[in-house]
């Protein structure tokens, strides 16, 4: 009914947007016998304190999409205080990395988060929401 709708719209920004869903989400739109939308999900991303002395390599990746949001620990800061992204949880793999911890003046790396502090995430699904 949805997909119909689309189909018969006037609206070519409408259409360009799905099509352009249809060709990077195949598996769940055009080749599947029960083709889907999803709802939106979004997820937000907050270190709880900074570090001078470590800088982190995290990241949130989306592997059908190709893309990736960093979540180094170079926030929070006055620019950037958290990081928020909306995405298709329910058709779209993804994952978000283990940190990998590198000291700033010595040469060394842990994946054990060294000093007090964390990554904070959360997130909102419209389905589960009572």
């Amino acid at each position: 009914m949805v997909f119909d709708f689309i189909d018969d719209s006037a609206d070519i920004s409408l259409k360009q947007y799905f099509d352009r869903m249809r060709e990077m989400f195949p598996e769940r739109t055009t080749n599947s016998s029960r083709p889907m939308l999803q709802c939106p999900t979004t997820c937000v991303w907050m270190h709880t304190r900074s570090s001078f002395v470590f800088e982190s390599k995290q990241y949130f990746a989306m592997s059908e999409s190709r893309c990736c949001w960093d979540l180094g620990n170079y926030f929070p800061s006055e620019t950037v205080p958290q990081v928020a992204g909306t995405f298709l949880a329910g058709i779209s793999d993804h994952v978000t990395t283990c940190a990998l911890w590198t000291h700033i003046t010595k040469n060394f790396a842990t994946l054990i988060n060294p000093e007090p502090g964390s990554l904070r995430a959360w997130g909102s699904n419209p389905k589960k929401r009572k």
